[in-house]
């Protein structure tokens, strides 16, 4: 009888297992990130969420951590990830109860939207002489005075090569001239136009330009992504700023 009821009730225990596992495993991402070995370099988050206003033309970010262990650990690397990318720490080693700050900065480089960036730091504990890589992440949107209808065209293998447009508008008071694609002859795989809208804006058309083909084909195989600039200036900063799109073929 004793047999019969195992099934039964690890079919009620496992779930509540899973669930406890799970709780767990949240709640230590949300009290920081330790490494390993027993140790314990804890951060107060390393994801970091932003929202620049549009006037904007970068980003501080600041990530706190302690050293919560016994012994000593050193921060023997930092990859900023790319050139717009640079940190700044005060000291590399930090004793037991020693707190420190790594003050990072985004440079956006005129460009707004969806930004998402992150940094790794190579970090040694003394007693246990293991290197372990900590990824602390930047995510957050600079604003932009334009309106996009889609950020990315796209057509699949076997798709007829039709026209597909974007609507850019300008949002309600902002105010901005010089609209114009910015590296439209980048690729050739994709032809593009653009007209101004008489309410401003404009509207862009981009069409593949595949050779030999009334549908989508892959050349040499391979999946195809283009990035392209929208740039305008925005007059009450006097600054040029540049807005992304994608045109993707794919499988």
């Amino acid at each position: 009888m004793q047999l019969s009821l195992l099934p039964s009730v690890r079919a009620i225990l496992w779930p509540m297992i899973n669930r406890l596992l799970a709780f767990i495993i949240s709640l230590t991402l949300a009290l920081g990130t330790s490494l390993g070995f027993g140790a314990e370099l804890t951060f107060a988050q390393t994801t970091v969420s932003f929202n620049a206003p549009i006037e904007a033309n970068g980003q501080d970010v600041t990530f706190s951590f302690r050293n919560e262990s016994d012994e000593t650990f050193t921060i023997s690397d930092i990859s900023n990830g790319c050139g717009c990318v640079t940190s700044t720490l005060i000291k590399r080693a930090y004793a037991p109860g020693e707190s420190g700050e790594l003050q990072v900065h985004i440079d956006f480089q005129n460009r707004t939207g969806s930004i998402k960036k992150t940094i790794r730091l190579n970090v040694r504990g003394s007693k246990t002489n293991t290197n372990v890589e900590v990824p602390l992440k930047m995510e957050g949107v600079a604003q932009t005075p334009l309106t996009l209808s889609d950020l990315t065209v796209s057509w699949a293998v076997g798709e007829a090569k039709n026209t597909k447009e974007i609507i850019v508008r300008i949002k309600d008071g902002q105010q901005i001239s010089d609209l114009l694609i910015d590296n439209s002859q980048l690729n050739t795989l994709f032809h593009l136009e653009s007209s101004p809208l008489t309410e401003g804006g404009c509207l862009i058309r981009v069409t593949p330009i595949l050779p030999n083909s009334e549908t989508i084909t892959l050349v040499n195989g391979r999946e195809m992504q283009q990035m392209y600039l929208l740039r305008y200036l925005h007059v009450p900063t006097k600054t040029i700023k540049r807005e992304r799109f994608y045109a993707i073929v794919y499988k």
